[in-house]
This record gives C-alpha cells, structure tokens and sequence, in this order.
C-alpha cells in the first residue's frame, strides 16, 4: 500500500470510524514503459486490441523453448518493474514468458476495473494459444493479478498455476488488509468494500474451486496485505487435484524472492513435477 494512499486512509479515518472503498481506490496504474533492454534480441513487443477498442502493450520474451508462461503482476507495478522477475523465469525454467500492461498501467490504454481484468484475462489466454500454440500453457499471478489468473484457471485448460499472495474475495480481505499496518494506523483505520464489490460473483475463491491443474500457492508468513490464512484459504478451495500450499518465512506481501530461497526451490519442484 502506497505511503501517500495510507495518508489519505489515515486523515479520513479521523472523522469516520470505517472507510468504505470503492471500484477506483484498488487499483495504482504504472505509467512506466520503456524496459531496460540489454538482450534485444529476446524481446518481441505484443499488442492486443480489445473488443471495446482499448490497445493492451504486451511483450514476449522468447526462449528456445515450445512452452509458454502469462504472468500476470500485483498492483502498483508494470511490465517495466517485472521485467527482471520475467527475464528471470524465463531463463531459469526454460519457458517464454508473455506480460501484458492492465488497462491504464504501462502503455495500455483505458482504464483499470475488476471486470476489465477478468474479460481481457480471456482475451490474453486465447491470444497466447491462437497465436503461439504452446505445447504446454502456466500461469503465474502476483497478488492483484489472482483475478485474472483465476479466471481463465476455471474455464481454461492450463498445465500448471503458479500464485503468489493470493487473495479469497472482497469481503473477507478487504477489511484484512490494514492487520499488517504499523501502529496507530493499524488501530485506527477499518476498511470496508461497497456492497457492489462485495457481492459480485464468483469471487476468486468460488472460481478456484474449478481448477483442475496443477497448483501452487507461495504465500509470506508475515503477508502484511493478505494475511497468511487467506491464502490457505484459496489452497483448501482450490479444485486442483495436485496443489502446494508453501509458507514462505521472514517474507512480507511485497518482498516474495523467487529467485532464491524457499520460493525457487518450490518453483523449480513444481516445473520439475508438472514435466514428469
């Protein structure tokens, strides 16, 4: 959550005793767009267009390989500050990896909302397996990104899923998220998400429990957005029959380390299972 975001909770807390959220107040587009390439060569530039005509900016990065990867990140950020993680998977799992900018983050035009999530969600899975055809098909989400990411889980055929701090559905973990604040913000700000959010179905924990591939949750011990047992929560929903639900010590909603640690050695376990 951004510093000047938890000011502005913190001086509306003063003078009501909950803060209800609305559609607009979930959602921190990056602008940022340009990525500091170094291997050109492995860049190729993606653009969508959806069908109410907004342009979603994509990137692919290639690798010697017929598997491919969407990854889908958490809020606040962009193709521009995942691309080391992006870089990264592709590299280390042999895999190319394909990100696309939500609406009104990096270079992609519109704007953000949780239906534009879901909808253009489809649009980049079908776009992905029309386009490339990929032997085989993951997903990997980042927080926010478990909207997308459950979605095409429940009505997509994918070969693996890979979540990272997922979150269950509005009702529950919107009031959560301020647990993990430091004091006195953890006291004094209460959260609450308008009737329209939180009666939307499915949730993400109603969408999980179609899941039929395999599945892994990392989640941090001290998650201070979505606390631990919100993600255990998505675990014990989740319909897949092979799934891992793996605590990650000492880690925090925003400081998950993939590349090394707890969460790349259960990454690379996972890879190595799904490819048996």
């Amino acid at each position: 959550m951004k510093i000047k975001y938890l000011l502005v909770l913190f001086f509306i807390s003063l003078f009501s005793s909950c803060i209800t959220l609305s559609e607009d107040n979930f959602f921190f587009p990056e602008d940022k767009g340009d990525i500091p390439i170094k291997e050109k060569n492995l860049i190729q530039k993606l653009k969508i267009k959806t069908d109410d005509g907004y342009i979603l900016d994509g990137i692919l990065i290639k690798n010697n390989s017929k598997n491919y990867l969407i990854y889908f990140y958490g809020n606040g950020q962009s193709i521009y500050e995942s691309f080391e993680r992006l870089l990264f998977l592709s590299k280390e799992f042999n895999l190319n990896v394909i990100c696309f900018d939500y609406r009104g983050y990096g270079k992609s035009t519109g704007k953000p909302s949780f239906d534009n999530l879901l909808s253009d969600a489809i649009l980049i899975h079908d776009y992905v397996k029309n386009t490339f055809k990929p032997d085989k098909l993951f997903i990997f989400s980042q927080s926010i990104g478990t909207v997308p990411c459950v979605v095409i889980g429940s009505v997509k055929k994918v070969d693996g899923i890979i979540m990272e701090a997922p979150f269950n559905n509005a009702k529950e973990a919107v009031p959560r998220m301020t647990e993990g604040l430091p004091p006195p913000f953890c006291w004094i700000i209460k959260l609450d998400v308008e009737k329209r959010l939180k009666e939307k179905k499915p949730q993400p924990d109603e969408m999980i429990k179609s899941f039929t591939a395999p599945l892994l949750i990392i989640h941090g011990k001290n998650d201070d957005c979505f606390p631990i047992d919100i993600g255990e929560k998505m675990y014990i929903a989740a319909g897949s029959e092979k799934k891992k639900f793996v605590i990650l010590p000492d880690t925090k909603h925003d400081n998950v380390d993939i590349m090394k640690g707890k969460a790349y050695e259960e990454i690379k376990m996972f890879f190595k299972n799904v490819y048996k």
